[in-house]
């Protein structure tokens, strides 16, 4: 069953968890501070490797406030509205929260 990680802040320690927790069929967001490691393309690589194909994005409030459209564009990560988001939790039975 797959798991949606939201990843809320883009401190070591937070994504550090998250990528040591990613299973094969997990999903990554990226969240408010978390939008931050959209400007880490290590971390990004990283990311991606773990989680199925268009399974890493961002919310694209927290992108733009940020002024960070344009690495997300350059990573490929897709950019999901709130009622994207919601989308999202509904159709992964479990969810955690990286803080």
């Amino acid at each position: 069953m797959a798991v949606l990680h939201q990843l809320m802040q883009s401190d070591e320690r937070a994504w550090r968890d998250c990528v040591s927790f990613l299973l094969e069929g997990d999903v990554a967001l990226l969240v408010d501070d978390g939008v931050g490691l959209l400007a880490r393309p290590e971390v990004i690589q990283q990311l991606r490797a773990k989680v199925v194909p268009e399974g890493l994005a961002a919310l694209r409030a927290d992108v733009l406030a940020r002024g960070l459209g344009d690495a997300c564009e350059k990573h490929g990560v897709q950019l999901l509205d709130d009622e994207g988001w919601v989308e999202w939790v509904l159709a992964h039975e479990r969810s955690l929260s990286w803080k």
